[in-house]
């Protein structure tokens, strides 16, 4: 399996997580960003965040979170674009359809996908957006095994 940056998209917070071949993380970073700032400035941002992650790891996957709130989208965007630039595989997944692959429920809460993550990972800890990451990893493992 290949390196795969995971992204949880959001302009004003979200996440990103790169898993080795073998689904070990190897670095994960989150955003927190005021609505003081300008939409450019933050996007800008988030830009630089996964473009550099992706060049550091050497993924060759992205993985993000399709939204429907625009300015979600919008941030969602910047992952295709990194995936677009680098020449790399894009894929986007809606979060029932990822929460369907990897925990076989299209509905599952956030305890339930917290437990599904902390069973795999016992000793790291993770944001909310962070283990959306490791939900999207989980669905994209199982599409391509």
């Amino acid at each position: 399996m290949a390196k795969v940056l995971c992204l949880d998209p959001g302009l004003n917070a979200g996440a990103a997580v790169v898993f080795d071949d073998d689904g070990r993380i190897i670095t994960k970073h989150t955003w927190k960003y005021t609505s003081k700032e300008s939409r450019a400035s933050r996007l800008g941002k988030i830009y630089r965040i996964i473009d550099l992650m992706a060049a550091e790891a050497n993924v060759e996957v992205v993985v993000s979170e399709k939204q429907f709130h625009n300015s979600m989208s919008i941030a969602g965007a910047v992952g295709e674009i990194v995936a677009g630039n680098r020449n790399l595989e894009y894929v986007a997944y809606y979060p029932t359809s990822w929460k369907l692959k990897a925990t076989g429920s299209g509905k599952t809460n956030d305890n339930l996908l917290f437990k599904v993550v902390n069973d795999i990972f016992p000793l790291t800890v993770f944001t909310e957006h962070e283990v959306d990451c490791v939900g999207m990893f989980l669905a994209y493992k199982k599409e391509k095994s």
